[in-house]
């Protein structure tokens, strides 16, 4: 182990993750590139709730890596970045880049009354021009868009979730209007 709380090791980087049940997880969004020379890193999160959760979390889980406590969370533009422990360095920081970020289910932070975290809305039916269609079967984090996959009829259908024709409520995924094709094999 490193006793030097600067660097994270190849030794360190390169260790097992911890053994966990990613159900008990939520997926929170991406690491992008660094930021500056003491190893912050972009946060990309899947929406605008999991991007604020991250200001409120000590720790987070990284694929390939495991727990990493976080330092800080500064907002820089239009994504926040993050320091880890261990990694205060660009160097370091690199080894990051790319890793899907998560959190225990447990640790989620609460949200306001008209927010919610897109794991929530798995199970929501979904309406095509008013009729049944469904329900959200998953959410595709396709980076400039999250992706709402529909499952209807044994078929798996992919819409864009910022759509201009998508509307979340409470009740349901509400379609208007697709583009032509876009529900058909």
């Amino acid at each position: 182990m490193n006793n030097n709380p600067q660097s994270l090791t190849d030794q360190e980087l390169g260790k097992k993750p911890l053994d966990i049940n990613l159900e008990d997880y939520v997926y929170l969004g991406r690491l992008g590139k660094t930021f500056g020379l003491k190893g912050a890193i972009r946060f990309h999160g899947i929406a605008e709730a999991e991007t604020e959760a991250v200001y409120k979390l000590d720790k987070v889980y990284l694929s390939d890596l495991g727990e990493r406590q976080i330092l800080a969370v500064e907002a820089k533009g239009s994504s926040p970045v993050i320091f880890f422990a261990g990694a205060e360095h660009i160097d370091y920081a690199k080894a990051l880049v790319g890793k899907k970020v998560y959190t225990a289910r447990d640790t989620l932070p609460e949200i306001k009354d008209d927010s919610f975290y897109l794991e929530e809305i798995i199970g929501l039916a979904v309406k095509l021009d008013g009729q049944d269609f469904g329900e959200i079967d998953d959410i595709i984090d396709a980076s400039a868009q999250d992706l709402v996959v529909i499952l209807y009829q044994n078929q798996e259908y992919l819409v864009p979730l910022q759509a201009d024709y998508v509307e979340l409520t409470d009740e349901a995924l509400l379609i208007s209007n697709p583009p032509e094709g876009l529900f058909e094999l």
